[in-house]
């Protein structure tokens, strides 16, 4: 029984990322929390994004892309969507030339997007992330981000690499501490 309602949500969720996809995508998106959007799209249903509620790490500025719980913080675009396009493609620059999204597209369909954490007051240790597709099966990611420099306090550069684009529950943990949001990442259109 589990398996043929796990089937049909599967379908449910196929049917609306491609009904998402014929009705436009990229630029934006609202979430659970809120009423009202200057984009003109919305996220498939499956996919209910978290969007970032401004929380501010020790020591650093207020930022409407920041997520966090006194713990932990993230950086998340501010429409809960993470937008990627391939490096190479002129359509995604901006006008100086800088690529216009959020991240990288790989040419097998994997995505490499710029996500730093950082690690609250008492918490100490190495960044341990789990991303999870929600929207449809794909393989798991499991990463322990190594300091790199950055110690084992405070602030972490690290990038967030995932197989696929879609709908994403992303969970850092560092020991006791724990912050999870869901974003969508998804192909950018071009300008």
């Amino acid at each position: 029984m589990r398996t043929k309602v796990r089937s049909a949500l599967a379908g449910v969720a196929v049917v609306g990322v491609l009904l998402f996809v014929l009705l436009g995508s990229g630029q934006g998106g609202d979430d659970q929390n809120s009423a009202s959007s200057s984009s003109p799209w919305r996220p498939p249903p499956a996919c209910r994004v978290t969007v970032p509620n401004g929380g501010t790490p020790p020591g650093e500025s207020t930022s409407p892309d920041r997520h966090g719980n006194g713990k932990l913080w993230a950086s998340v675009n501010r429409s809960g969507v993470f937008r990627v396009a391939p490096r190479s493609a002129p359509e995604y620059l901006g006008p100086g030339g800088e690529i216009a999204v959020d991240g990288v597209l790989a040419p097998d369909g994997s995505v490499g997007i710029k996500a730093p954490w950082w690690r609250g007051p008492g918490v100490r240790g190495r960044v341990r992330l789990r991303a999870t597709r929600l929207d449809v099966p794909a393989p798991r990611v499991d990463r322990t981000v190594p300091p790199s420099g950055y110690g084992l306090t405070g602030f972490q550069a690290m990038g967030l690499s995932l197989p696929t684009t879609g709908c994403w529950k992303i969970t850092g943990r560092v020991g006791g501490a724990k912050l999870t949001f869901v974003t969508l990442v998804w192909r950018a259109r071009p300008s």
